[in-house]
C-alpha cells in the first residue's frame, strides 16, 4: 500500500513540475514577444504549445512566423499539431490560413478556411469564437458563413443574432443587420440592447430611414405588437421628431390603457426641447382625452405654458439661452404644480 501511495505521489510530483516547466516556456516566449525577439520566442512557443494549448500563444507564434518569414517551419508545425492535436484542430487551420495569407497564397488560405469550419464540427460556441476571430482577422465574410453553418448545424435560428448583426455592420448590409436585431429584442423582448447596438451602427441617413421603414413595415404587420412601436418612438425620440413619437405614442397610449402617463412624458420632453408647438398638441391632446383624468390639471397648465412660450422665445437660441429658458421652464413648472 506504501508502495502505491509513493508512485503517486511521484506521478503529482512529476506532472506538477511538467505544468510548472510548461508555465515557465509560455511566459519566457511572451516576454521575448513582447521584446520583440521574435526568434527566441518561437524557440519558447513552439515547446509550450506542443504540450499545452493556448490561443494567445498560438497567435503570437504565428505573428513571429509571419515577421521572420519562416513558412516551412509553421507548416510543418500546423500539421503536426493538427495530427497530435484534432480537437483544436479548427484554430490551426485558421492561423495556417493567416500564413498562407501573408505568403500571398490566397487559394491555399481558402482551402485551409473551409477545413476551419469543418473541423469545428457541431461545437457551436467553438463557431463563435472562430467567427470572433475572423472579424478580428478582418474577415467578415468568414465570420458569416460559420455563423450560419452554426445555425444549421444547431438547428436553431434564434442563436448567435447580436454576432451577426455586428458581422452584417462590418460588410455593409444593414437590413440583414436590422433584421438580426429585431428578431433579438422581439424575442428577449430586450430593447436596451437593441436601442444601444443600433445607435452604435444607424450612422448614415440612408441605414436611418431604412430603420424607420422596417419598423414601420413590422407594425402594419404585426399591429398588437407594442415592441415594434416603443423602438420606432425611442428612434423618433433620437431624431427630436416629437410629432411622429406624438403619433405612435397616442396609438400605444389608447391600445394599453397607459392613461396619459406616457404621452405627458413625451411632452415633458418636447418642452425641454423648446418643440412648444408639439408640446402644445401633446398636453392639448391629454387636456381633451382626460378631463377627469389626475394629469387634467398640470397638462392643462402646460398646454397654456407652451402655446405662450412658442411666442415669445425667440429661435434660434444659443446653448446658454437654451440652459436659461429651460430653467425658467422648470421653475415655472414647479410652481405651478405645487399651487
Amino acid at each position: 500500500m506504501k508502495k502505491v501511495s509513493s508512485c503517486l505521489m511521484i506521478g503529482f510530483l512529476l506532472s506538477g513540475a511538467a505544468a510548472a516547466f510548461g508555465q515557465g516556456e509560455k511566459e519566457m516566449a511572451e516576454e521575448y514577444f513582447k521584446n520583440g525577439d521574435c526568434p527566441k520566442a518561437l524557440s519558447y512557443y513552439t515547446t509550450f504549445l506542443k504540450s499545452s494549448f493556448d490561443r494567445i500563444a498560438l497567435k503570437n507564434y504565428t505573428s513571429c512566423i509571419v515577421k521572420g518569414k519562416t513558412w516551412g517551419d509553421g507548416e510543418q508545425f500546423y500539421k503536426k499539431q493538427i495530427k497530435n492535436d484534432p480537437t483544436n484542430a479548427s484554430w490551426y487551420y485558421l492561423y495556417w490560413g493567416v500564413l498562407l495569407e501573408a505568403q500571398g497564397k490566397p487559394q491555399e488560405a481558402s482551402k485551409r478556411n473551409e477545413q476551419v469550419i469543418v473541423s469545428s464540427g457541431a461545437r457551436t460556441e467553438l463557431k463563435r469564437d472562430l467567427a470572433e476571430e475572423f472579424r478580428a482577422n478582418n474577415k467578415p465574410e468568414l465570420a458569416r458563413d460559420i455563423l450560419i453553418e452554426a445555425r444549421a448545424s444547431a438547428k436553431r435560428t434564434d442563436i448567435f443574432q447580436l454576432e451577426l448583426a455586428s458581422v452584417y455592420r462590418d460588410l455593409n448590409e444593414p437590413e440583414k443587420m436590422i433584421d438580426e436585431l429585431l428578431s433579438y429584442g422581439m424575442r428577449y423582448q430586450n430593447t436596451e440592447v437593441v436601442q444601444n447596438m443600433l445607435q452604435d451602427f444607424t450612422k448614415d441617413e440612408k441605414e436611418q430611414a431604412l430603420l424607420e421603414k422596417v419598423l414601420y413595415d413590422k407594425i402594419q404587420k404585426f399591429p398588437n405588437e407594442g415592441f415594434y412601436n416603443e423602438l420606432l418612438i425611442w428612434y423618433q425620440i433620437q431624431r427630436k421628431d416629437f410629432y411622429k413619437a406624438f403619433i405612435q405614442e397616442r396609438s400605444l397610449d389608447r391600445r394599453f390603457k397607459h392613461n396619459g402617463s406616457r404621452l405627458y412624458n413625451l411632452g415633458m420632453l418636447a418642452l425641454q426641447n423648446l418643440d412648444y408647438a408639439n408640446a402644445g398638441a401633446i398636453f392639448d391632446h391629454l387636456v381633451k382625452e382626460y378631463p377627469k383624468g389626475q394629469l387634467y390639471p398640470v397638462a392643462r397648465r402646460m398646454a397654456i405654458f407652451a402655446r405662450g412660450s412658442r411666442l415669445r422665445i425667440p429661435i434660434p437660441l444659443s446653448a446658454a439661452k437654451y440652459r436659461s429658458y429651460w430653467g425658467n421652464i422648470s421653475s415655472w413648472w414647479t410652481s405651478w404644480v405645487s399651487m
